[in-house]
């Protein structure tokens, strides 16, 4: 598995502090009201026709400018969410429309990186409806031209609780209540059903001159920005093209621990391009060695597993102390480059199919058989041609033949099975082993059963809990 995962190429990683201070751009959009820029472009709107034929598809273009929020505290990009297209009742789902729409920032001339931290304020307007079947649901994306999905979840402005009105979102874990992990709440002055401001920053591999980025909605309605929009301000880029950025391979904002996965990216790093031939690591690859002197004050020697001018994929020794540990890059001609990095005793992280940590599980499973002990493969996940093309397969977890689902991560091990949970949607389910993978340094495993009562879940969160620490949320498909 990790030769697989090894094959995916560089790992696209979220919720990462930025530790490199090399800004490429910033904006809080607080010229002139009205101020358009450049960099920021929209190729317009689209509507999808309505199912009660009252209303037909359309297209066209939406204003990318600066504006103050409702109590004049504010002035942001915005607002965006299309016209009013629906403009009188009756208000049902028969005759509401979808609207998407995409606002794109392209910056050129970048300087040579590996890596680029992109953070933001999103504010979301009004009356978003979440999860909700009838007004929704209303979803918001984050995509690298050519490249990952930063994001792709629903928001929810809407607290009611009836079974009509009921409206989850799908930010941060899959039916979290509305307005989870806000950093602010109703500080713009909206008064219709309010609004949120969400500090959102993500960090994914980087190396092209030009770097575009795409900010989308699609929210069903079609009432125009007086029922729901959403806005953009404090749009930071940085890159590292001063120094390297040491993290675990696995997922976002996941840590370094003994015996763990992890990556670097940086520029120049090593001179060659080249992996290790298979199963025990070497200490010495390419032209470098990478030292990791942990808090204790104790130098050892990363096994690697990958090594290139920008990336290179190791473990970390056993017996690192836990603390800060300071990370050397010694190249054959004796040049050294240093970084440092948070090391844990459990760091819990899960890779995933496109090996960006985020959606659906790089994970496998098998059925057995009813009367029999025969397993049968049951496909997880499905990928297309191109990067980032890895979905969901539903698995369907049987009356009387269970699915027993493994998934694959790294900084698990070191805890006993009692210390291990697995959260699927909001429900525990029995984890029968968690600990090394059997047959590649470093991946960790944790096997589970899929029991009945999830069956309809649809595509749900699965997070991995160890000793009060959380993986990165993964993603699974329960019909």
């Amino acid at each position: 598995m990790w030769g697989y995962l090894m094959g995916r190429g560089a790992l696209a990683l979220a919720s990462l502090p930025a530790v490199f201070a090399a800004e490429v751009y910033f904006n809080d959009f607080n010229g002139p009201r009205g101020a358009t820029y450049p960099e920021w472009t929209s190729s317009g709107y689209t509507n999808t026709a309505n199912t009660a034929g009252t209303i037909p598809s359309g297209s066209g273009p939406q204003a990318v400018t600066n504006v103050d929020s409702a109590n004049g505290k504010q002035r942001f990009l915005g607002e965006f969410g299309g016209p009013v297209i629906v403009a009188a009742p009756p208000y049902d789902p028969q005759h509401f429309v979808r609207v998407s729409e995409t606002v794109t920032l392209t910056l050129t001339n970048l300087k040579p990186h590996s890596l680029v931290t992109v953070s933001f304020d999103l504010y979301v307007l009004k009356s978003w409806d979440g999860n909700n079947p009838n007004y929704g649901p209303d979803r918001w994306s984050l995509n690298v031209g050519g490249g990952a999905t930063l994001l792709d979840t629903t928001f929810s402005n809407n607290l009611k609780t009836g079974v009509y009105d009921s409206s989850p979102q799908n930010f941060p874990t899959s039916n979290s209540l509305p307005q989870t992990s806000a950093a602010a709440v109703n500080s713009l002055g909206y008064s219709f059903y309010g609004d949120v401001i969400y500090h959102l920053t993500f960090t994914f591999p980087h190396a092209g001159d030009t770097l575009v980025l795409n900010f989308s909605s699609s929210m069903f309605e079609g009432k125009g920005t007086d029922d729901e929009s959403w806005g953009l301000d404090n749009v930071r880029v940085s890159s590292n093209q001063d120094k390297f950025v040491a993290v675990s391979a696995t997922a976002p904002g996941v840590a370094l621990a003994p015996n763990s996965l992890g990556s670097i990216y940086g520029i120049g790093l090593a001179g060659v391009t080249e992996s290790a031939p298979g199963q025990s690591l070497p200490t010495h690859l390419g032209n470098i060695r990478l030292a990791v002197l942990d808090a204790a004050g104790v130098s050892r020697l990363a096994p690697l597993s990958y090594v290139s001018p920008t990336q290179i994929n190791f473990e970390v020794p056993a017996g690192t102390q836990t603390g800060t540990a300071t990370l050397a890059i010694e190249s054959d001609s004796g040049g050294t480059q240093t970084a440092t990095a948070d090391v844990q005793a459990i760091a819990p992280g899960l890779f995933t199919a496109n090996a960006d940590g985020r959606g659906v599980a790089a994970a496998t499973a098998m059925r057995i058989v009813a009367g029999s002990n025969l397993p049968m493969p049951v496909d997880v996940f499905r990928c297309g041609s191109t990067p980032g093309s890895c979905a969901s397969v539903p698995i369907d977890v049987g009356i009387d033949s269970p699915v027993y689902l493994s998934l694959y991560g790294s900084g698990i091990r070191g805890a006993a099975l009692t210390d291990i949970s697995v959260n699927i949607g909001g429900k525990l389910v029995p984890v029968l082993y968690g600990g090394r993978q059997a047959v590649y340094e470093g991946l960790d495993q944790v096997n589970i059963t899929l029991p009945p009562p999830l069956r309809g879940s649809g595509e749900v969160d699965l997070v991995v809990g160890v000793l009060g620490h959380s993986s990165n949320p993964v993603r699974i498909n329960i019909q």
